[in-house]
């Protein structure tokens, strides 16, 4: 997931200038006025060729790094390129390192450099941010993301007291790491150091409590925590699974907030945690009808008001704007609504029916190996009714994706709805299954729909 962009400053004048140089130099002022100017110089280059071919980082050299370079990012003169500078210090300064023990300690010398700038109010809040960034771009000699970084980024990520573009800024550089560890081998666990600290950082983040003036930028810091949860807890504790049950089942939070959190529950929840399965799939059943409704009373509002208009305007308004002719729900809102079905049908149960929540429970609604002789599940939230709602799920999103238009989601509402009625007696109709939907001609796509047909 990319982050927000913001203008960067970076002050790096990256040079090795031989330590005689260097002295009578310690309270100068940057060298160069630009970063341009830093990368043309000849002894930025002397620096660059000492470190390719093998150079220690020497403690003049340190030096020349926190006083002369590093600060470029700060810079006034560099705002309008500042994440060219980012780049170039990422990519061209400290890369193509010839010994890994002075990677390693370029890569520190940045470290406490970028953490003290990001944390730094006197300056410029961009600055802070591209600092923030920089942090996670900084890679290891084989290219991957720097290990060391990450109890940086954990707690910066974690940490309430800072802004939350900052803090969005510190869990893109976090996610790299994850998503790194995780492409070498599924099956393999991510290294313990890291997943202790981004598990730390990620349960810190889901008990914070709403921010009423940050609520945008808070629901996509919870959102990018909780989908780098499979990657480090599969399967996960039941106390964090608590957690993650709470933000499911909470009305306050955003519903795609509360989508995604669905997903992540149907990969991570193991077989020892079925006894808080039904819990799951009741909310999971409530959320689908509420963004569904949610929709429905959008539109029923705009219909009202433009009724409204039309009986104070009086005939010449009503012929202006005649609600049977409007549209009062959008393509791309049918869009949206089809992807949270679809996601919470996959949360239950998956594509191949090999995995998902709903496969944690028996035909009774007990947990599996729950040892329960009198069956307490009831069967609303057995496993058969569990896969029953992700069908009509899946059912009602690819309706939404080939026809997105207003009938169409009236009619995933009402099946949903009759999804939630108790099961069907011997002389009772089946109301699990989805009603007939009357054939119709594929939906012509609209001109400025970005989806395609």
């Amino acid at each position: 997931m990319k982050i927000l962009r913001f203008i960067f400053v970076p002050t790096l004048v990256l040079g090795c200038i031989p330590a005689a140089t260097l002295r009578g130099q310690d309270a100068a002022p940057a060298a160069y006025a630009t970063w341009s100017k830093l990368e043309l110089s000849p002894e930025i280059r002397t620096f660059k060729e000492r470190m390719r071919d093998g150079a220690s980082l020497e403690a003049a050299d340190k030096k020349f790094l926190e006083e002369r370079v590093l600060p470029q990012l700060g810079l006034e003169d560099n705002r309008a390129t500042i994440e060219r500078v980012r780049r170039r210090i990422r990519e061209w300064l400290i890369a193509d390192i010839g010994l890994e023990k002075t990677q390693d300690d370029m890569n520190k010398t940045v470290l406490d450099a970028m953490s003290k700038l990001a944390r730094d109010q006197a300056v410029e809040f961009p600055v802070q941010v591209n600092a923030m960034l920089l942090l996670g771009d900084l890679r290891a000699k084989d290219g991957k993301p720097w290990p060391q970084a990450v109890d940086a980024l954990a707690t910066a990520a974690s940490d309430p007291k800072l802004p939350m573009a900052l803090r969005i800024a510190t869990l893109a550089g976090l996610a790299k790491h994850v998503e790194a560890a995780n492409v070498k081998a599924v099956d393999n666990p991510v290294p313990t150091p890291l997943s202790k600290s981004a598990l730390t950082a990620i349960q810190a983040i889901l008990v914070e409590p709403l921010a009423n003036d940050n609520r945008i930028p808070q629901d996509w810091l919870v959102s990018r925590a909780v989908m780098l949860l499979p990657a480090i807890a599969r399967p996960a504790s039941n106390e964090l699974l608590g957690r993650l049950t709470k933000i499911l089942a909470d009305p306050v939070r955003a519903i795609d907030v509360r989508v995604r959190t669905a997903a992540v529950l149907g990969t991570i929840t193991g077989k020892k945690s079925e006894k808080i399965v039904p819990a799951m799939v009741d909310s999971i059943r409530g959320l689908a009808i509420l963004s569904l409704e949610t929709e429905q009373a959008a539109a029923e509002q705009q219909r009202f008001e433009i009724e409204y208009r039309s009986f104070v305007g009086g005939e010449q308004a009503r012929n202006a704007e005649e609600p049977a002719l409007q549209k009062f729900i959008s393509e791309q809102t049918c869009r949206r609504a089809a992807w949270r079905l679809t996601t919470l049908a996959d949360a239950l149960l998956s594509v191949d029916g090999k995995s998902g929540l709903a496969m944690l429970l028996d035909g009774s609604g007990d947990a599996r190996g729950s040892g329960d002789a009198k069956g307490s599940g009831d069967a609303k939230n057995s496993g058969d009714a569990a896969k029953t709602l992700a069908a009509c799920l899946r059912a009602g999103g690819a309706s939404l994706d080939s026809h997105p238009d207003e009938q169409s989601l009236q009619e995933a509402l009402v099946a949903l709805k009759q999804s939630d009625q108790p099961a069907a007696g011997p002389d009772t109709p089946d109301t699990n299954t989805p009603p007939v939907k009357s054939p119709r001609a594929p939906a012509t796509p609209q001109p400025d729909n970005p989806f395609g047909s």
